[in-house]
C-alpha cells in the first residue's frame, strides 16, 4: 500500500523517506522545511510527520517548488 492509498486521517504517522517517493519531492526540501520552521514533526518521533503536516508540504510544495529548488543552502 502507498502513501497515497492509506493518506488518511486516520493514519498516525508518516515519514519523510515515505512523503519524498509518494509525493516527488527531494528529500532534502522536507528537511529544509524542517529545518526552518515550515513544518514541525509529530511529538512521538523526530523524522515523522501527521496527516495534516503531509497534506501542508503536498500544497506548500505545489506553490513553492520552483522557489525552493532555486534557492542555495
Amino acid at each position: 500500500m502507498t502513501l497515497k492509498e492509506k493518506l488518511s486521517p486516520a493514519a498516525e504517522s508518516f515519514s519523510a523517506e515515505e512523503i519524498s517517493q509518494e509525493l516527488d519531492i527531494p528529500i532534502e526540501m522536507i528537511h529544509k522545511m524542517k529545518k526552518v520552521g515550515v513544518i514541525t514533526p509529530t511529538q512521538t518521533s523526530n523524522d515523522n510527520y501527521s496527516y495534516q503536516t503531509v497534506k501542508f508540504i503536498e500544497g506548500y510544495w505545489s506553490a513553492n517548488a520552483a522557489k525552493m529548488l532555486s534557492v542555495k543552502p
